[in-house]
């Protein structure tokens, strides 16, 4: 079990979220770039700003948003249903105290 997994479930349900989504179907993997599938008849795309370029050339009105994050050190990942852009998630570690 993928470790998100692990994490968003127990959340799902302490927050008592009753929301689902269908699973996602005919899943490709775009290695080093993110994933494509279909839910619900949709077609679903998760991954880097780089992957939005290429696949519909803009990522909308995030755009600035998305660069400043990058500019900031954070990881990026774009969420999009069809060739619509919905959202995105930015994630960064902080450095240790020990590390070199």
């Amino acid at each position: 079990m993928r470790w998100w997994v692990r994490t968003v479930a127990p959340a799902r349900q302490n927050r008592q979220l009753q929301h689902t989504y269908a699973a996602a179907e005919a899943v490709q993997a775009l290695a080093g770039k993110g994933v494509r599938g279909f839910s619900n008849g949709a077609e679903v795309l998760v991954g880097s700003h780089a992957l939005f370029h290429e696949e519909n050339g803009v990522c909308g009105e995030l755009h600035a948003q998305v660069e400043a994050a990058e500019a900031q050190g954070q990881t990026v990942m774009l969420v999009g249903k069809d060739d619509n852009v919905l959202g995105f998630v930015g994630v960064a570690d902080a450095p240790r105290p020990d590390s070199a």
